[in-house]
């Protein structure tokens, strides 16, 4: 990914240089003839985006309760529990046995059935915990490692809240086997219902079956998660996924980030290898850095980014939006003061309407870079296209009518090779320079 951003750079500073020269070409002799085929698409107006987008922000699902963590515990009396291979061990505060009917101890499998906070340290070589009761549920990790063989290292029942808390400091890890004794019971974490991580500790998961956490609806606040590998996906939900504040590293066969309705990061820090596909996707202060053998970030109806960073490394297409209906207005890529940048096996940017509103956005592969299929809309004003090679058939640049001004504020770039021939560059058919052939 490294490597391939330096040749953007350097790509990018060549093509200045050229652009440079071109005046001077000019003087000695006239342009060749244009080779872009300029296509006038429909544009919806801004305001018609702008409420659209408004909408399914105002629908995505971002609580489900409120949340305990370390400093605010679920429950004033606790809980202690310490984990052995064949001696596990549940105490109140003064190491006294706890009384039956809050945690049973079978072999190297704890079995919680009762509302509280629990705290936990120790190890299990291959033990397992079951969590099956449906009131609230906090634990909390001040040093676990579990590995289960054939199992999840931790199984969730019940639909009241649960909450795996990271004590601060605090370095845990689960880890599951290449084989299950039940084929369904996918997941090194696996939930019912909604889990949620969080606290200031960090949490490594090694998912060799299948993938690291599946759940209903997850949510990782102010955390440090590492997914060192997953057989198929990293996180899994069934509803939404939250990060927020927290730092994720994921490395996954599939992929990294997958739900069935909004994925949502606010404030988070993503590195992750593996597609991130959802209905909406928003990102809001986050930095993402994303590798993807498929497309990068694929949603049915919205990718909304502000105030974000991207950089996508991805075979397929770079952002996706596909739209759900035809008649709706969906379909949307709305980019608001972001720094992105796209490396593409096939499309840059893909959707049905693409919203622009400030920052940057670098676009370097063999595709169609951006394909907007029926309108855009600029609310910001644009200083420059910079489109060289692959703009002969009118399908690399589908921006259209007068929403689309010249002025200095951010910069689209969009390079996919070395300039073979004299073009120009049309918006509403105004010529807006002539790219110079390279030779």
């Amino acid at each position: 990914m490294r490597k391939r951003l330096f040749a953007v750079v350097a790509a990018f500073c060549t093509l200045c240089l050229l652009l440079c020269a071109c005046s001077k070409k000019e003087e000695q002799a006239p342009p060749a003839p244009s080779s872009i085929v300029y296509r006038t698409i429909s544009f919806p107006t801004a305001e018609g985006i702008g409420a659209a987008v408004s909408s399914l922000e105002n629908n995505a699902v971002k609580e489900n309760g409120p949340d305990y963590d370390e400093v605010h515990p679920m429950s004033e009396e606790v809980v202690y529990v310490t984990l052995a291979d064949g001696s596990t061990v549940v105490t109140d505060k003064n190491g006294n046995p706890y009384p039956d009917g809050y945690a049973e101890v079978s072999g190297d499998t704890l079995h919680i059935i009762k509302a509280g906070t629990y705290e936990l340290v120790g190890s299990l070589s291959d033990g397992q915990i079951i969590v099956s009761t449906d009131d609230r549920v906090q634990l909390l990790f001040r040093g676990v490692t579990i590995s289960c063989s054939d199992r999840p290292a931790i199984e969730i029942y019940g639909t009241g809240k649960k909450v795996l808390t990271l004590a601060r400091g605090s370095v845990n890890r689960l880890s599951d086997g290449p084989e299950r004794s039940e084929a369904t019971k996918d997941g090194v974490i696996r939930a019912a219902h909604a889990v949620t991580i969080d606290g200031k500790g960090s949490l490594e998961i090694s998912a060799k079956f299948g993938a690291a956490i599946i759940a209903d609806a997850i949510k990782v606040i102010d955390s440090t998660l590492t997914v060192s590998e997953a057989k198929t996906h990293a996180l899994c939900s069934g509803t939404f996924l939250l990060l927020s504040h927290a730092n994720v590293t994921l490395n996954c066969q599939e992929s990294s980030l997958l739900a069935t309705d909004e994925v949502i990061l606010s404030g988070a820090t993503l590195s992750a290898r593996g597609a991130i596909g959802a209905r909406d996707f928003f990102a809001d202060g986050t930095t993402i850095n994303l590798i993807s053998r498929e497309d990068g970030i694929c949603a049915s109806r919205l990718i909304s980014a502000q105030n974000s960073s991207l950089f996508i490394d991805a075979e397929g297409d770079g952002l996706r939006a596909t739209g759900e209906d035809a008649a709706s207005l969906d379909g949307i890529v709305r980019l608001y003061e972001c720094t992105t940048v796209v490396s593409d096996g096939d499309d840059g940017i893909r959707a049905r309407y693409f919203s622009f509103s400030g920052g940057n956005l670098i676009c370097v592969g063999m595709g169609t870079q951006l394909c907007v299929t029926e309108g855009a809309v600029c609310s910001r004003d644009i200083s420059e296209f910079l489109f060289p090679d692959g703009i002969s058939s009118g399908a690399d640049l589908q921006l259209g009518e007068t929403n689309v001004t010249l002025k200095r504020s951010g910069r689209i770039v969009v390079y996919v090779g070395p300039i073979y021939e004299q073009m120009d560059l049309r918006v509403d058919e105004k010529v807006v320079f002539t790219l110079a052939n390279v030779e």
